[in-house]
């Protein structure tokens, strides 16, 4: 216990110090403030990935397949006593930078409204900041956050040199629910904004995204259900410059359904419409024709029993009033002798290719190619499989692997840079080929290790990733959960395509700890890419623009 401690305390201070020492600014941070936290129950998680932050989590000895065969053999979380608090399955579905951790620590005292704050400050004059106010266990729940992150002069550059990165979040979620009904609400909006490092005409490039969801369900008898549901968004990109250029689009997609059935067997239709456009502003690109698409889907879930489960979905897509698709999935999963899970999928899948997606994916590609008009993206097409195994070998030891392979028309690709030094956007039809394994030991409570790969091994899926990545965890806690130091290693290897990245061939080093003071106050320090200032011209981002490299962070995280 004691050298244990020791190791950590020493990891720590090695951050803490060279944090101190690399940092480019000091940032005095007033404390926000968080959710006091529940003691000793369990919990059943929603069919889907769990990605915990909070180092302090020591035991989670857990298969995590794909979709909703998911399976936790031993997850313990401490939460109120039954009745005393709701977690509803949607807390667990946001995702993106700094979400709160799955857990609280500490009595609720009743309260059904809580609060986290985490700060920080880094180098590349880096501020960092995620505020969460959510109320659970009295209807409706909600939650509300706020998130920033920036930071400029990376890579080794001045500040002012294009060199920056900046994230603005603000999102909202509520849902309610009572016997026969049952509502979900979202809402958020986002800003990125990446500096274009000198290499294009224009200083930033600047994507905006404000997102809508919205669905409602009514149980009309015991077996027949109505459900309702809008999505929308509205988004743009901006390249900034003396002479500016604007694009804008927005989509709108209601769709409706009718399902028969209980748990264990249900059947339904889903009608559907789509539509991506614009709206005639001044100054701005947009799209000269709305892109229009019809759907009915046709859908049969089955739950044969926990170690099969069955879906079928087939239906009809009318794009334009002139191209029809019949696209159609069939799958199967479940869980053998409650340690080996599996899912199997495949079928021919077509769908429609957005401008708020593309922007997203490719932040350095420039599009529309002129400042007139935005041109069409095509829907996407082909055959597609998927299978993914996990297997809790011994009670601390978990394999997982994972296969998935498509075959898609006119798929969206970066292309080579234009004229403007900012990358094009070209369609292409791909086979791909992408595998994963990942193996999980756990040694003791204080102690576990995590080592993987992952391969695209026919066309490329995404070219801002390498041909083959392997990687490699280690974790260490101290016994009362206080302490802790996680050191990461992750090995890139590229191929001829991606000429780039020839001169990154040293791995990525991480390394991150964390002191928990009391139940509502934590300090952690991070440091990633250690090891990238001893590459010759930097780490590379994509064709020419470089990645953030070198970083240190020191934040606090209160809740109360």
């Amino acid at each position: 216990m004691l050298i244990k401690k020791s190791i950590i305390a020493a990891a720590l201070f090695f951050l803490l110090f060279s944090a101190v020492t690399f940092a480019e600014e000091k940032s005095s941070n007033a404390p926000v403030t968080g959710p006091a936290e529940p003691e000793n129950t369990e919990i059943i998680l929603p069919p889907m990935y769990l990605e915990i932050e909070d180092l302090s989590v020591e035991d989670i000895n857990a298969v995590i397949p794909d979709e909703d065969s998911i399976y936790l053999s031993a997850v313990e979380m401490p939460l109120p006593e039954p009745g005393d608090m709701k977690i509803p399955a949607e807390v667990f579905a946001l995702s993106g930078p700094g979400i709160p951790d799955a857990h609280v620590d500490g009595e609720t005292g009743g309260r059904s409204f809580f609060s986290e704050g985490t700060i920080g400050a880094g180098t590349s004059y880096n501020i960092t900041g995620d505020i969460n106010l959510y109320r659970i266990g009295e209807l409706p729940d909600f939650r509300l956050r706020y998130y920033h992150n920036g930071y400029d002069g990376f890579a080794g550059q001045n500040t002012g040199e294009g060199f920056s990165y900046r994230e603005e979040l603000i999102e909202a979620e509520m849902n309610y629910s009572e016997e026969g009904f049952s509502s979900d609400f979202y809402v958020e909006n986002n800003e990125i904004e990446n500096g274009l490092q000198g290499l294009a005409d224009y200083f930033s490039m600047t994507h905006r995204l404000t997102e809508l969801e919205a669905g409602l369900g009514w149980m009309l008898t015991d077996n027949l259900e109505l459900t309702a549901d809008v999505d929308g968004s509205a988004s743009g990109m901006v390249l900034s410059a003396s002479s500016p250029l604007e694009s804008s689009v927005f989509t709108l997609q209601p769709k409706a359904g009718l399902w028969v059935g209980d748990e264990n067997l249900r059947v339904g239709l889903d009608l559907r419409y789509d539509l991506e456009g614009s709206f005639p502003i001044a100054g701005q690109a947009g799209l000269a024709q709305a892109a229009q698409l019809l759907g009915a889907d046709l859908g049969f879930n089955a739950v044969l029993s926990e170690e099969f489960k069955f879906n079928l979905e087939a239906g009809v897509l009318w794009k334009d009033y002139t191209e029809l698709y019949f696209p159609f999935a069939l799958s199967v999963s479940g869980i053998i002798d409650g340690n080996l899970d599996y899912a199997l999928s495949g079928g021919y899948e077509a769908g429609r290719q957005y401008y708020k997606d593309l922007w997203k994916d490719y932040p350095f590609a420039s599009a529309p190619a002129d400042s007139a008009v935005l041109e069409e993206l095509p829907l996407t097409h082909g055959w597609f499989g998927e299978g993914s195994l996990g297997w809790n070998i011994l009670e601390n030891f978990i394999v997982r692997s994972s296969v998935s392979f498509s075959n898609l028309t006119d798929a969206l690709m970066p292309g080579t840079s234009t004229l403007t030094g900012l990358g094009s956007v070209t369609t292409h039809d791909r086979i791909c080929l992408d595998a994963d394994a990942e193996f999980y030991f756990r040694l003791s409570d204080g102690f576990a290790m995590t080592a993987g790969w992952e391969g695209q091994l026919l066309d490329q899926i995404d070219f801002f990733l390498p041909r083959h990545k392997i990687y490699a965890d280690l974790e260490l806690n101290s016994d009362d959960g206080n302490m802790g130091l996680i050191a990461g290693s992750e090995f890139r290897f590229y191929d001829d395509s991606q000429s780039w990245y020839v001169n990154d061939w040293l791995p990525v080093l991480r390394l991150e700890g964390y002191l928990r003071f009391s139940d509502s106050f934590m300090l952690s320090v991070f440091a990633e890419d250690l090891a990238s200032g001893l590459l010759s011209s930097g780490r590379n981002y994509w064709n020419g623009y470089f990645d953030r490299g070198l970083f240190l962070q020191i934040k606090t995280k209160i809740s109360l």
